[in-house]
């Protein structure tokens, strides 16, 4: 005659599935935007980080960890709770719970765990018989994990002779898992580590494009071929007016009218704040450039050598000889796309110019 005991990895706490933010299965530790942008320069995907999140299947990543989670339990830990020779037969994984709202609990591995008959005389055997060192290090695990304090309230017994009561009156409780947690631990230090070995596992089998659909079609090639030669031209103009960062990523969008009538394949790439995020993104590395040109230096060569061509140039003469000798002078690029300085160096000279006609 077997027993089963039902518990989960929230109460046998030997590694962790929870997804929420910073939590060790959480599915941004696996699936990284920037790996996902350099593969997508590189040619191996033809998907953004936007589309990418907007394809996800949440089902589909919570169904591979509960696959993952049983083959983690069965290569790393039942081998241990077999040589623990203490009654345990077998355990399996049967599901993996994950709450609606993560305000008082999150995701958990639901555990069965097959023992013998006399599986509760042997435990209580081994608590009554630890040896001092032992037992006050239990006794002290119990305290530290299962006290109740403001915002959290335990509903496991957080001593020794509580412990023994509640396992003398039903062995399929509480108390007997928080006694396995401490126990194989106790017997084997490398517990220690099993979480981080989780985490590892997760590393090597999670594959983020599992979790895509099989016949998705990808528009994100589409919307850098519409929007970058617009962004090229646009992101100057926008420097010039003192709109940057996100202010003129959402001006470029409102501008260029991009909606979803007008770019309906952009949309079908991504939402409209991973868009506007691409976009800054495309942005920035432009005004970047346009700033380590900018500079006071810059104007003011650009205004000293105009002062100098002014008795023997015209200004369209002056504009194009500073901007020829720029183009040699200045290690930084000066074209983007197909605009080029006369946005920076045609107002300066204009300047030198119209100031001696008056």
């Amino acid at each position: 005659m077997t027993i089963t005991l039902k518990t989960s990895s929230a109460s046998f706490r030997l590694f962790s599935v929870g997804t929420y933010d910073g939590q060790t299965a959480c599915v941004d530790n696996f699936i990284d935007d920037e790996a996902i942008k350099d593969d997508f320069e590189d040619g191996d995907v033809d998907y953004l980080p936007g589309e990418y999140w907007e394809l996800f299947d949440g089902q589909k990543y919570h169904n591979k960890l509960a696959e993952l989670g049983e083959d983690f339990l069965q290569q790393t830990i039942v081998p241990t709770l077999l040589t623990l020779d203490i009654g345990i037969i077998s355990a399996n994984a049967v599901g993996l719970y994950s709450p609606r709202e993560y305000n008082f609990s999150t995701d958990s591995l639901d555990i069965d765990i097959v023992v013998e008959d006399n599986f509760g005389e042997r435990i209580l055997e081994i608590i009554n018989n630890l040896e001092p060192e032992d037992k006050a290090d239990y006794a002290q695990y119990l305290k530290s994990k299962f006290t109740s304090y403001d915002g959290f309230w335990s509903h496991t017994s957080n001593n020794i002779p509580d412990t023994l009561d509640e396992i003398i009156k039903n062995i399929d409780c509480v108390e007997t898992i928080a006694f396995l947690t401490w126990y194989i631990r106790h017997e084997d230090s490398d517990a220690e580590e099993w979480n981080s070995e989780w985490r590892d596992y997760l590393y090597e089998y999670i594959d983020a494009e599992e979790f895509l659909p099989e016949d998705a079609t990808f528009y994100s090639r589409q919307m850098v071929e519409v929007l970058t030669p617009l962004i090229k031209e646009q992101a100057p103009l926008l420097y010039l007016e003192g709109v940057t960062g996100r202010d003129a990523a959402q001006q470029f969008i409102d501008q260029t009218e991009i909606d979803d009538e007008k770019y309906p394949e952009l949309y079908a790439a991504t939402d409209e704040w991973a868009l506007r995020e691409w976009i800054e993104e495309q942005i920035n590395p432009i005004h970047k450039n346009l700033d380590a040109v900018n500079t006071p230096l810059f104007r003011t060569f650009v205004k000293a050598r105009a002062a100098s061509l002014l008795p023997m140039f015209s200004m369209g003469e002056a504009k194009e000889i500073v901007k020829s000798e720029l183009t040699k002078r200045v290690p930084h690029p000066l074209t983007f796309g197909g605009w080029d300085i006369d946005k920076l160096v045609n107002p300066l000279v204009e300047s030198i110019y119209v100031k001696v006609e008056d």
